[in-house]
């Protein structure tokens, strides 16, 4: 008989005489202490498939005790949905007597249950005798509770995709639904990083669009960017550069050649995003523009026209929306009063410098009053510009009323009146000097004639010896011979102011000259002693000609000096100032510094018969605007600034060549 080795097996001593029968049980202790120890759940069962054995591990794993266990008590610790297929498959392999493997949930001392995984397989005596079974677990928990998360994982997973899939054929069934509703072309437009491009997506429409199938320019967009306008590809290029740059929305207006037609305008505008490749993608849409582009085009021709218009017209339209208070000007509005067409115009209510006192008073009224009433209204006002000059002008206002009788907006014109004024003005003076005229000429033989008459027959009387002789009639002599050259210098003037200057008479004449000349002629008149005038001149006015009547401008500057004497205080000097200027004019300015004008009569200067000074006749600066408007050119009279004094300007159109 085999004899057994056992050095090493605890409390064992020399069994050289010992036989199998005495060293088998030892042997069988020694491996069920080991299994014992053994970090692996080990089972063992007999011939009758019963339990006879759970090592240590088993029982501190489920915190029960062997009896508990042996038989059949180990299967109370099987997870309920896990015992019939546990059960079945040990059965199964014991009958057969054959090793299993198999998965179960196992309960822990802690209650909970983990997966272990069980391997059994049969084992013999040392005959050689079937002896039953014996099997070891190892808790397999973490990694099967891993199994099962990642298995549920895969399978949201592969329902997620299932789901989007579906959600993206629903988003493209509608896209392309949507597409071929829209009119235009939804697009995605693609820069390489090589800079070329391509249109990985676009609807259908852009076969009707462009005139191009989809699949022309999915590779490769040369076939639409080659339809662009030659003077419209750079500027489209430079945009789509632009927009990649600052990754800012792209908007475009182009033209494209489409087959068998004329040049069609359209407008593309996306959205970019830089791709991990380095491409730029843009996202958009186009659309056809070309009748929006026709209808511009005919606004703009229209705005064009109505600018002209109101330009020629001196009229501006303007447009105020009441809830909002915005307001809004035609482009004559802000040349009429002299804004910045660079700012928006500011509603009534801010702009009190706008207007004279007087005139926003009234506006306001009337404006109040079409607010409440719904009823237009026209007005004629005196506005102020910010450079401080003044215009006459015509307001018109109507009112836009909603469907509940409430006056929500204000539209009307504003038109510049200052010049139809002044013509008619210019009308009025010439038709009354027309019939001062006429009634000149028409009595001028019958006042003369008897005027002489008086005259002759008073110095004939004078010179009676005891008339003569006499000093106390000399003065009466004197009064009547003044007062009768009064009365013809009178009817000089008016036959003068009633008459036009003929363009016969207007000949070059030497301007310094004639100043000169004049200058001299009023300082010896004696008619402002203590008062001197100082003539200066620019070297180009010295040495030019003005085409003029040379009496008539004489009698202008004369008429001139002679009111800034009458004006100016003793021992002052007036200044008679000579200039040419760029635009073909020689310009004459009178200077005194007497008290000026009252703005009351500034308007009325010009008027025949007007006069605040004592012994005028009022006819002196009327032929002075008469013979110089005849001649071509016009006067100006304004108080100086700052005080004191007033400035006579008067422009004469230079000759068109200076005179030897």
């Amino acid at each position: 008989m085999k004899r057994w080795e056992t050095d090493g097996v605890p409390g064992s001593a020399d069994t050289s005489h010992h036989t199998v029968e005495q060293i088998l049980p030892q042997a069988q202790n020694y491996h069920l202490q080991l299994f014992e120890n053994l970090p692996v759940l080990i089972w063992q069962s007999g011939t009758d498939g019963l339990c006879n054995h759970f090592n240590r591990t088993w029982l501190e794993f489920t915190g029960r005790t062997l009896e508990q266990e042996l038989g059949e008590g180990w299967a109370e610790g099987v997870h309920p949905d896990d015992l019939d297929t546990c059960i079945t498959t040990y059965h199964s392999a014991f009958s057969e007597r054959r090793s299993f493997a198999m998965e179960y949930r196992l309960r822990h001392h802690d209650g909970s249950y983990h997966w272990i995984a069980d391997h059994g397989s049969p084992f013999n005596d040392l005959e050689g005798n079937f002896a039953g079974y014996i099997g070891g677990c190892l808790d397999i928990n973490q990694q099967k509770v891993a199994e099962i998360e990642l298995r549920e994982a895969h399978e949201k997973m592969e329902q997620r995709v299932a789901e989007r899939t579906l959600e993206l054929q629903k988003s493209h069934n509608l896209l392309k639904s949507l597409s071929r509703q829209v009119p235009g072309v939804i697009f995605q437009f693609q820069m390489m990083a090589d800079g070329s491009f391509r249109i990985p997506y676009a609807s259908d429409s852009i076969r009707e669009i462009y005139q191009i199938h989809p699949a022309d320019v999915t590779e490769n967009a040369d076939t639409l960017l080659n339809r662009i306008h030659p003077d419209d590809y750079a500027p489209f290029l430079a945009a789509v550069q632009e927009s990649a740059r600052t990754l800012q929305p792209f908007l475009e207006e182009f033209r494209i050649q489409v087959p068998g037609k004329e040049f069609c305008w359209r407008s593309a505008s996306a959205k970019p995003q830089r791709l991990d490749d380095g491409s730029y993608m843009w996202h958009g849409f186009s659309v056809d523009i070309t009748e929006r582009k026709r209808l511009d085009e005919e606004l703009r021709d229209s705005r064009i026209k109505l600018n002209q218009a109101q330009h020629m017209a001196k009229m501006g339209s303007w447009h105020w929306f009441i809830d909002t208070n915005k307001l809004t000007w035609s482009e004559e509005m802000f040349v009429l009063t002299g804004s910045d067409p660079s700012k928006p115009p500011l509603p009534f209510s801010e702009q009190p410098q706008r207007y004279t006192p007087e005139s926003r008073e009234r506006l306001s009224r009337t404006i109040e009053h079409t607010l409440a009433s719904g009823e237009p209204y026209e007005l004629e006002l005196n506005l102020v510009r910010p450079d401080n000059s003044q215009f006459l002008a015509i307001a018109r206002g109507e009112a836009v009323i909603d469907e509940n009788g409430r006056v929500v907006q204000l539209h009307g014109t504003l038109q510049d009146i200052t010049e139809q004024r002044q013509l008619e003005k210019q009308l009025s003076q010439a038709r009354t000097l027309e019939s001062i005229g006429q009634l000149a000429a028409g009595v001028a033989h019958e006042v003369r004639n008897p005027l002489n008459a008086i005259l002759s027959i008073t110095e004939a009387l004078f010179k009676e010896s005891e008339i003569e002789s006499d000093p106390e009639f000399q003065p009466y002599l004197q009064h009547i011979r003044t007062q009768v050259k009064r009365l013809a210098h009178l009817m000089n003037e008016l036959l003068d102011l009633g008459k036009p200057i003929p363009a016969s008479s207007l000949q070059p004449t030497p301007l310094y000259e004639l100043c000169r000349e004049t200058a001299v002629l009023w300082q010896s008149s004696g008619l402002a002693p203590n008062k001197w005038v100082v003539l200066t001149s620019d070297q180009t006015a010295a040495e030019s000609y003005v085409m003029a009547d040379g009496m008539k401008l004489q009698q202008v500057f004369f008429n001139l000096l002679e009111n800034a004497g009458h004006h100016s205080p003793q021992g002052s000097k007036i200044l008679f100032q000579l200039h040419c200027v760029e635009d073909g004019n020689a310009v004459i300015r009178v200077i005194d510094s007497g008290s000026g004008i009252a703005d009351t009569t500034m308007d009325r200067i010009f008027d025949p018969f007007y006069s605040n000074r004592k012994g005028g006749t009022g006819l002196g600066l009327a032929l002075v605007k008469h013979f110089v408007e005849h001649m071509g050119g016009c006067v100006n009279i304004r108080n100086n600034f700052p005080d004191p004094g007033c400035i006579a300007e008067i422009r004469i159109p230079l000759a068109n060549e200076v005179m030897p």
